[in-house]
């Protein structure tokens, strides 16, 4: 008994250690994160701790992530919580959910100043989605699937 006690602890603080911290970005930053060119596939997802239907996708992304880290797919997930409320609320959230993808805050607070770099008929309603790569962009400004958004990873791949 002691034993599995044991190997529970060391997998419950492997978790914690695996989930990470949450680093800021900037409309600079974002900007950047959503025009590389090269062969990778970006899943960007735009979310928040208050948004329920955010919550309820955010577990696709991690699984996405943790499934296709090395077969050339990159997730980042753009959180849209206050700054102010990384400390208390984000990287919290965070851990117990013990994501691993790249998760930044969005310090810039003047929406209209970056959404239209991500997609100029976005609306800035959560969640949202953008998938790209060298050649091609997809914008979902809504709730997605597991399925769905596997398959556009996987239709992203196959070009």
């Amino acid at each position: 008994m002691k034993i599995k006690f044991l190997i529970y602890i060391l997998l419950a603080l492997a978790v914690q250690l695996q989930s990470q911290n949450v680093a800021s970005i900037d409309r600079q930053g974002l900007i950047n994160e959503v025009n590389h060119r090269n062969d990778t596939v970006y899943v960007v997802n735009f979310w928040a701790t208050w948004c329920s239907p955010c919550i309820a996708e955010l577990g696709f992304f991690e699984e996405l992530h943790r499934s296709y880290s090395n077969r050339g797919v990159k997730v980042i997930l753009v959180n849209l919580d206050f700054p102010n409320q990384v400390e208390k609320r984000v990287i919290p959230f965070v851990k117990e959910r013990g994501l691993t993808a790249s998760v930044m805050n969005m310090t810039e607070l003047d929406y209209n100043a970056w959404i239209p770099e991500v997609n100029k008929e976005w609306s800035g309603a959560i969640p949202a989605t953008l998938l790209y790569n060298r050649d091609e962009r997809k914008f979902f400004a809504r709730e997605i699937s597991r399925d769905e958004l596997f398959d556009e990873v996987d239709e992203f791949m196959s070009k």
